[in-house]
């Protein structure tokens, strides 16, 4: 991963920093109040919002979306709406009831039915924010997938 030398002034970061948050409350509608704030998970922007929302940011700031892959970070319109997600929903109901009783009775914290989506990174304040200032689209270094990997080689060293 290349580390990226450009500096910016304060002031060119304040007002970064606030741009982009005052876009992301008027699009969410949402108090935008960390750097660590997911657009899906914290501000509950979903499927064609995310994507739509992608497009405006790029369009008025001028930003190239080359290295930006959508579903790295979201789930498609399809995936969370469509009709397999409808078919899988109704037909693990049953043990989404039990996972529920479990857990209100039996404060058990072990679920019966995974989530059947496929996981996704979930994009950042911070990532949109860093966009913004490179002019292009840069990924995070992910220490969960870096710390994961390496256990995996400690654990083959031990054997």
């Amino acid at each position: 991963m290349e580390k990226n030398s450009k500096q910016h002034t304060f002031e060119e970061l304040r007002k970064a920093y606030m741009e982009v948050k005052a876009f992301l409350e008027e699009e969410s509608l949402e108090d935008v109040t960390a750097l660590h704030l997911r657009i899906t998970t914290d501000l509950g922007m979903l499927g064609k919002d995310n994507r739509d929302m992608i497009n405006r940011f790029a369009a008025k700031y001028g930003l190239s979306k080359k290295g930006f892959k959508y579903k790295k970070y979201f789930l498609t319109e399809n995936e969370l709406f469509g009709v397999q997600s409808w078919m899988v929903t109704i037909l693990t109901l049953p043990l989404e009831i039990i996972d529920l009783i479990s857990i209100l009775v039996f404060n058990s914290g072990k679920r019966l039915v995974p989530d059947m989506h496929r996981e996704v990174q979930d994009l950042t304040f911070g990532d949109m924010l860093t966009w913004y200032l490179n002019g292009e689209f840069k990924e995070r270094f992910n220490y969960e997938d870096f710390y994961k990997a390496r256990a995996r080689v400690r654990s083959k060293r031990l054997l």
